[in-house]
């Protein structure tokens, strides 16, 4: 995962950080900061203190399959832990409009789209698996690229090496 701090800040977000722990990780103790998770794997979280060590006050925003991860495995207090449904949108403390979906990459995985207070709109990949016909059916994320409304896309590119060829998942 790249761990440049601009593919971690959203633009236009000013408290808003996305798989962010080791660029960003004096800002959890900032409060109304917004973290987000977007998959249970290391180079995602890395940086994210575990177990009683961390005490925020920033809260985690992750898909129920990750925050039950990061109470069982990472040992991650509940109070710390703010879990999301894909497909339901949600605000951080700026008023952001902020949309989980299935990145199709692991169980819990996520993609975030949002859309800001001032009408921009990104999508944030995380680590995702395309697959034409599900990402089609993301209402919010489809009528943005239809109309070309979306401003960044901000890819994460662990694999995007011609060397990493993998086959479809349903093979």
């Amino acid at each position: 995962m790249n761990q440049s701090e601009k593919c971690h800040r959203i633009q236009g977000c000013k408290r808003l950080y996305i798989d962010a722990f080791r660029a960003f990780k004096p800002l959890l103790e900032v409060e109304g900061n917004t973290f987000i998770l977007t998959h249970y794997h290391a180079d995602h979280w890395a940086g994210l203190p575990r177990g009683k060590s961390y005490i925020g006050p920033c809260k985690i925003h992750c898909t129920p399959v990750t925050g039950n991860l990061l109470r069982e495995i990472h040992k991650l207090d509940n109070a710390f832990i703010v879990e999301h449904a894909y497909g339901s949108t949600w605000n951080d403390c700026d008023g952001n409009n902020i949309t989980f979906y299935d990145a199709n990459h692991c169980p819990g995985a996520a993609i975030v789209f949002v859309a800001t207070r001032e009408g921009q709109k990104h999508l944030h990949t995380g680590d995702m698996r395309y697959h034409d016909e599900k990402f089609r059916s993301y209402p919010l994320l489809s009528e943005a690229i239809q109309n070309r409304e979306l401003d960044i896309l901000y890819l994460d590119t662990t694999y995007a090496k011609p060397k990493h060829c993998f086959a479809p998942q349903d093979e």
